[in-house]
């Protein structure tokens, strides 16, 4: 089985439920916080180790702080290897606030990134490259500096390992990266972003065509309770599996983490995407994050 590296964000998540998202000004009353790990790339590496990848690596920042040893105790009890995780003094370790409404079990997320910002080109490529080996799954998304993405997938690339993209949180141009890109993987709000195009439809194939001219191999837009597609070399859905949603926190991490785990053991896209739609359906009827992400021996059918 191939080795996945994750390189992303790690934060303390500060959640809690809310019968409905505050209008502007407005105080509402919450219930049920809860703080706990969290972060695209950290919750991303957990998913990895908890559905079977036996050897997952995560390369972020923390800060030198109570906080930042906690994450990364948290991550590691897991299985992940949290070797290329730099302390950063100047920095305190990233927070994330979530609200999920209980009605619609939609959530919103506030990001203050702290030592993810102060994660460098040079912490990324050093780590690769002293790690990775020839068929090895980059995992990557945007909650750190752009230059550390890019240089991620340019030397994943260079090293011959095949690299997935979340384009999570889209905040800028990211075309010099999607040369460097085998899989995208947006959501359908993400997807309309990046393209100016519906997810659906002849606005879905415009879109994927647009990416893919840009450079980007498969593209794959997670469409929550309706699924997921997948645009490269042929054209399908997987459906969602069907679930009693309480919080949707997550669910797109867990789907990245199944689907890069499959990629790993040698499987294809399409059993990637199944697998991604059966563990996020255990995601979301679970509360928080990274600890609402299943273990492989929770899921029947294994």
């Amino acid at each position: 089985m191939r080795q996945i590296f994750v390189v992303g964000s790690i934060n303390t998540d500060l959640s809690m439920a809310v019968d409905r998202l505050p209008r502007l000004g407005e105080s509402v009353y919450g219930q049920g916080y809860m703080q706990t790990q969290g972060g695209k790339g950290a919750n991303q590496a957990v998913a990895c180790a908890k559905l079977g990848c036996p050897q997952v690596y995560l390369v972020g920042a923390v800060g030198a702080d109570a906080d930042g040893e906690k994450l990364r105790a948290c991550i590691a009890k897991v299985g992940v290897d949290t070797g290329g995780v730099t302390v950063k003094p100047q920095a305190g370790s990233g927070v994330c606030v979530a609200l999920s409404e209980r009605a619609s079990r939609d959530n919103v997320l506030i990001v203050c990134p702290g030592a993810n910002d102060a994660l460098c080109a040079q912490d990324v490529e050093e780590f690769l490259r002293t790690h990775a080996r020839v068929g090895d799954i980059l995992l990557v998304q945007l909650e750190i500096p752009h230059e550390a993405v890019l240089t991620a997938l340019r030397c994943a690339k260079e090293m011959g390992m095949r690299t997935v993209l979340n384009p999570a949180p889209v905040r800028g141009e990211i075309g010099d990266l999607l040369r460097y890109v085998d899989f995208i993987v947006p959501n359908e709000t993400e997807f309309a972003s990046l393209t100016g195009c519906s997810a659906d439809g002849s606005g879905l194939q415009a879109g994927a065509r647009a990416l893919h001219v840009a450079g980007a191999g498969t593209v794959i837009v997670t469409l929550g309770k309706r699924g997921s597609v997948c645009v490269g070399e042929e054209t399908f859905f997987v459906d969602a599996v069907p679930a009693e949603a309480i919080d949707t926190t997550a669910a797109g991490d867990t789907f990245l983490g199944a689907f890069c785990t499959v990629l790993a053991r040698g499987g294809g896209v399409r059993e990637a995407m199944e697998f991604g739609a059966r563990c996020a359906a255990v995601t979301v009827t679970r509360r928080g994050a990274a600890e609402s992400i299943p273990f492989l021996r929770e899921l029947s059918g294994k």
